[in-house]
């Protein structure tokens, strides 16, 4: 069994995605997702404090694609939500979805807006989207990390493995061709969530996410 820690990422997330609004001249974030779940909570909530540790001035706004549970999939309310958006002024996308987040991400580049991966590992080298940011909880690369390690007989049946942000080399986000300033900035950023800076923070949020 595998787990991750979804604060981390989602800290990681928000840092890359302000980096990348100071680079572009923008400020706002819209956050598509299905319908407030607790893990979408949590995903948020620490995607906002990644975000506002770049920035106190930037801002997300969460827009929900409709109802429990299939619109994780629903391309047209998908869609929908990314129109609001834009409406909204949006100068960032993080499609926190399953089958309809390519849909949407195709959308984003087409508005010139910045795009990331909700999972997907290999975002940065897409041969058709343009994703500007990898926020990474790939599945795939954790089972071959964990099949690796029953290989190497440091793993055996029962245990189970967190992938640890700034730890472990398959959770975070990164940021595609990043600047050598951006990449020192998200080296430091993954160093301090290794060294548990934000523990207590992410204690909160996971509180916060699923306490009520």
């Amino acid at each position: 069994q595998s787990l991750d820690d979804g604060s981390e990422i989602g800290f990681t997330a928000g840092y890359a995605t302000g980096l990348k609004l100071q680079e572009a001249g923008g400020d706002s974030v819209s956050f598509i997702g299905c319908c407030d779940l607790g893990f979408e909570k949590e995903a948020l909530l620490s995607f906002e404090m990644g975000l506002k540790a770049v920035d106190a001035a930037f801002t997300v706004k969460y827009v929900p694609t409709g109802d429990f549970d299939f619109d994780f999939d629903n391309v047209a309310n998908a869609t929908e939500a990314f129109n609001t958006a834009v409406a909204d002024g949006a100068d960032a996308v993080y499609p926190y979805l399953g089958g309809a987040h390519r849909p949407i991400v195709e959308l984003a580049n087409g508005a010139g807006i910045v795009a990331m991966s909700a999972g997907s590992s290999k975002a940065c080298d897409d041969p058709e989207l343009d994703y500007q940011i990898a926020i990474r909880f790939d599945g795939g690369d954790y089972v071959k990390a964990v099949m690796q390690q029953i290989v190497e007989g440091t793993f055996v049946e029962g245990d189970t493995k967190t992938f640890k942000v700034g730890v472990d080399p398959e959770p975070g986000a990164v940021i595609c061709d990043a600047t050598p300033e951006q990449q020192s900035a998200m080296d430091a950023v993954y160093a301090d969530i290794a060294a548990g800076t934000y523990a207590a923070d992410f204690g909160a949020i996971k509180g916060q996410a699923y306490g009520g």
